[in-house]
C-alpha cells in the first residue's frame, strides 16, 4: 500500500536568519513579500504540556507551493536544534495539508509510520511525522480545513 496522501504543499527550512533566507528568495523568486510571525508552542497535537520553545517563520508563496522557513528563538525544540547541528541549514520536511489531522494519523498509523513531533501554532495543529528512513526525508502533516462561508 502506497502512502495515503497526495500532492506537496509546503517545503520546510529550518535556517538560522528566517527574515534574511525568506527576504533573499523572495528576490530570487520575484514573488510577493513573506509572511513573517512568531509562535509560541507549548502543547502537542493531544494537548499535553511540552517544553515550551518560540519560532519565527516567514512563510513564501509560489503558486501553489509554500516555503517555510523555521529559525528557533528561544528554547530547545529537538526536531529542529538537532536539525542544525547535525546537517546546518536546509530542507527539513515536506508539507502535506490533511482536512482533519486525527483520521490523517489513522492511515500512517496503519503503515507503521510514528510520529516524531507535534504542536499546535495559531490553531493550525501539524504533526512531523518517522519518514526519514522510508522517504528520505520527514513529512508534516498540516491540518487546514477550508474557510467556512458566510453564514455557515
Amino acid at each position: 500500500m502506497g502512502f495515503p496522501f497526495q500532492g506537496i504543499n509546503q517545503l520546510g527550512f529550518v535556517v538560522k536568519d528566517a527574515t534574511d533566507i525568506a527576504t533573499r528568495q523572495q528576490i530570487l523568486f520575484d514573488c510577493d513579500s513573506p509572511v513573517i510571525m512568531e509562535a509560541e508552542v507549548k502543547e502537542n497535537l493531544w494537548e499535553q504540556a511540552i517544553p515550551p520553545y518560540k519560532i519565527k517563520i516567514a512563510f513564501l508563496t509560489l503558486g501553489e507551493l509554500q516555503l517555510e522557513f523555521i529559525q528557533v528563538l528561544d528554547g530547545t525544540p529537538k526536531i529542529y536544534t538537532d536539525f542544525l547541528v547535525q546537517c546546518g541549514e536546509g530542507l527539513h520536511h515536506v508539507g502535506i495539508n490533511v482536512p482533519n489531522l486525527r483520521k490523517a494519523l489513522d492511515g500512517v498509523s496503519d503503515e507503521g509510520i510514528k510520529v516524531l513531533w507535534s504542536g499546535t501554532i495559531y490553531s493550525v495543529p501539524f504533526t512531523y511525522l518517522d519518514t526519514q528512513q522510508r522517504f528520505g526525508t520527514i513529512i508534516e502533516l498540516i491540518e487546514l480545513r477550508p474557510p467556512n462561508p458566510l453564514g455557515t
